[in-house]
């Protein structure tokens, strides 16, 4: 008898998993099987993005409205862990990835990539790559076989980490690069933005509602070319200010929103008393 609500953020489409994992595959297709009825039998659908709510639109639900990511920025003012800074304490050109290791991230672009950019632009360089590989293992060996075959030294799978030890990459980082094929929104771009690193990131799903004109959004590149671009956001400094304030109003604007009050207009938005709700 309870209201419902669905709170959606969206779901791979299972053709990224064919192949490394038939059995995630399967269950993401009756997930997408299962989202109507599920849809039907909610109130209302909140969506994290106008693309994840125009997937529900898709279905015949039209009660979907655009609710975004409730988050403390305070929970990011995290102190760096010491361990993980001494590590890469080497004056070296880092590149950050966080996220899942997911056949939808798009890894293998960003290895070959930077391939291109270590051996031909900067060997002083690194490709950090933070986040568990427990989603798909099959394709995390395919990605460490990749970076033997391409003898990369450099490449360096992280795992899944702590706080403190996240907001030492972020630290040490000198670019956020994703190159992920599908997303519903990606916080990891408003927590490298926040953390004041410049975030170049594949113009798909949702990722340019989650920049809102921030950071630098590119479409499918070459390898060599998305590695020029890398090189010229950490090069040429007039740009990288220009990043970097683009950046600042997107993080401002989010600092400006009250969370309380945003919450229970989204309430109100869907029909609820939220006097009721208070009570």
């Amino acid at each position: 008898p309870a209201t419902r609500f669905l709170r959606y953020h969206n779901i791979t489409p299972a053709e990224h998993f064919d192949g490394f994992d038939d059995a995630i595959a399967k269950q993401l297709r009756d997930a997408r099987d299962e989202l109507p009825a599920l849809s039907r039998a909610s109130r209302c659908v909140w969506a994290d993005s106008n693309y994840n709510a125009e997937e529900i639109r898709a279905i015949g639900h039209d009660s979907v409205i655009v609710a975004p990511l409730f988050f403390r920025q305070s929970e990011w003012d995290v102190a760096p862990d010491a361990t993980t800074l001494a590590k890469f304490n080497m004056p070296m050109t880092n590149f950050l990835f966080v996220g899942r290791i997911a056949p939808n991230k798009g890894v293998e672009d960003l290895i070959q990539t930077f391939a291109y950019y270590h051996g031909a632009i900067d060997a002083r360089s690194r490709l950090i790559i933070v986040g568990s590989e427990a989603s798909c293992p099959r394709y995390f060996a395919m990605l460490r076989l990749l970076a033997a075959q391409l003898n990369l030294q450099h490449v360096c799978f992280e795992g899944f980490v702590t706080d403190a030890q996240l907001a030492a990459y972020y630290r040490i980082a000198d670019i956020f690069v994703t190159a992920s094929h599908h997303e519903g929104y990606c916080l990891p771009l408003l927590e490298a933005m926040y953390r004041g690193i410049p975030v170049i990131a594949r113009a798909t799903g949702g990722m340019p509602e989650a920049l809102d004109g921030a950071g630098v959004l590119f479409d499918d590149l070459a390898p060599e070319v998305l590695a020029e671009l890398l090189h010229t956001v950490v090069t040429d400094n007039a740009l990288r200010d220009k990043v970097l304030h683009s950046q600042e109003q997107r993080c401002q604007a989010l600092r400006n929103v009250d969370m309380p009050a945003a919450f229970t207009a989204l309430l109100k938005q869907s029909g609820i008393d939220t006097h009721a709700v208070i009570q």
